[in-house]
């Protein structure tokens, strides 16, 4: 497919099904409903008002919403660079960028639109500013990280706390307290907003919760340090830090008392809260953790410029492990293919489906679909189709005395795959259709 046809395709799953819902509504009552209230938990609108002034301004555009995310995507590799320019050396620099861009996470999230690659830039942005003791700075990139995604409102006053206290900051306790008063008097003002319009302070009472919370944070733990190829960037730093430790290496005795230890500890505080935060979900969803790649990769590159000083060496290497980054660029963790390119063609697969049921079904078709599937053929500014269908949600209700108008699609991460699948293979008035490798299929009746 060409950039262009990338770019127009449809919104998918969280994206359409939440995120441009919530910038919809924005649009729709003049920019009055501000606040999004659909959700697990009390997400915060400065992204969704972005992207409603974008749509406001340019009318509805798929090419318009994803060339502003790709703007996001790459002006988050500037402070990162500038991290690693600054407490590394200048070379180091764009060594954790290229690795973050090769990333097929980061790719995904750059093509889906969502508020994790926002809220990393101004994230990434208050720790450069922290580091360089640019304090108003801190506080003003850390209120914007937090009003793009609300857990920044509680993980980066942590984070700046603990560095005042770590580095014996000069007036460090001055800036602990006015960081807890600007960031406190935010979040709490916030969530009583949310709860005033919504009616529920943390989190929905209608949210799927999983109470498996140390299953969560070893998936979590996994998925960064062996995933898409991160498993020979994590063997390759495992075998440096054994040389340093056992040859005593130099960058063992001065690390210890260099500010670099500093920010480096405070970066392994933020990666353990950060954790531990998104833990207590109950469940695992890859993009949650994407705020941590750049931090190890910053990591990974401190360790690999103190070992090797060949500088060639250090390039091979890089372009190594980029090269395994995109020979990976379509394997993830999520049923959704949300976390890889290969969510791309997965939709493309999804256009073909519902083309398929435009073409034959009838006004009496009774067609059974969940979610996303529901909101694919429901809701035309998602961008699958302008037909209207009879749906329903349930695939079981209406087979017996309706098996003759009744056409079902679903997906692989339907929770009921094998339950629907075994219905209706054992009923003989039924095809399989199949779409993406097997990923989407219809069961439609015999004509």
């Amino acid at each position: 497919m060409g950039f262009l046809e990338i770019l127009e395709l449809p919104l998918y799953w969280d994206t359409a099904g939440f995120f441009f819902a919530e910038v919809k509504k924005i649009v729709d009552s003049n920019f009055t409903s501000l606040i999004p209230i659909y959700s697990d938990y009390p997400h915060t609108p400065l992204l969704l008002i972005f992207y409603a002034f974008i749509w406001k301004i340019n009318g509805y555009s798929l090419v318009a919403f994803r060339l502003a995310s790709i703007l996001f995507s790459l002006a988050t590799l500037v402070p990162l660079y500038f991290l690693g320019k600054k407490f590394i050396n200048k070379i180091s620099g764009w060594f954790a960028p290229l690795l973050l861009a090769s990333t097929p996470l980061f790719l995904s999230q750059t093509f889906l639109i969502y508020f994790e690659i926002p809220g990393m830039l101004f994230k990434i942005l208050s720790f450069y500013f922290l580091f360089s003791h640019r304090f108003l700075a801190f506080l003003i990139s850390g209120l914007i990280a937090g009003f793009i995604r609300v857990e920044n409102f509680i993980l980066i006053p942590l984070v700046g706390i603990f560095y005042f206290i770590l580095g014996k900051v000069k007036s460090g306790v001055k800036f602990s307290v006015l960081t807890l008063i600007t960031f406190g008097t935010t979040t709490i003002g916030w969530l009583l907003n949310h709860y005033f319009k919504s009616g529920w302070l943390f989190y929905s009472p209608e949210r799927y919760f999983n109470e498996n919370k140390s299953k969560v944070f070893l998936e979590a733990v996994n998925y960064l340090l062996f995933s898409q190829g991160r498993l020979y960037l994590t063997v390759s730093l495992a075998l440096m830090l054994i040389f340093v430790i056992v040859k005593r290496h130099s960058f063992l005795k001065k690390s210890v008392k260099s500010k670099g230890f500093i920010i480096f500890s405070t970066l392994f505080f933020y990666t353990i809260i950060h954790l531990a935060f998104f833990s207590q979900l109950g469940y695992f969803l890859p993009r949650y953790f994407l705020p941590l790649l750049p931090l190890y990769y910053l990591f990974f590159v401190a360790v690999l410029f103190s070992v090797i000083r060949y500088q060639p060496l250090r390039f091979i290497f890089l372009s190594f492990l980029i090269f395994i980054f995109i020979f990976y660029s379509k394997s993830g963790h999520a049923c959704n293919f949300e976390d890889s390119l290969r969510v791309i063609s997965h939709i493309k697969g999804r256009l073909e489906a519902i083309k398929f049921l435009e073409n034959n079904t009838a006004k009496e078709t009774i067609l059974v679909g969940k979610y996303p599937e529901h909101g694919e053929l429901s809701f035309p500014f998602w961008g699958y189709t302008n037909k209207s269908f009879n749906l329903v949600t349930n695939p079981n209700v209406l087979l017996k005395n309706n098996s003759g108008r009744l056409f079902v699609y679903f997906s692989q991460c339907e929770s009921n795959i094998n339950l629907i699948e075994n219905v209706y293979q054992k009923e003989s008035q039924f095809f399989l259709k199949e779409f993406d490798e097997g990923n989407i299929k219809i069961f439609y009746p015999k004509f």
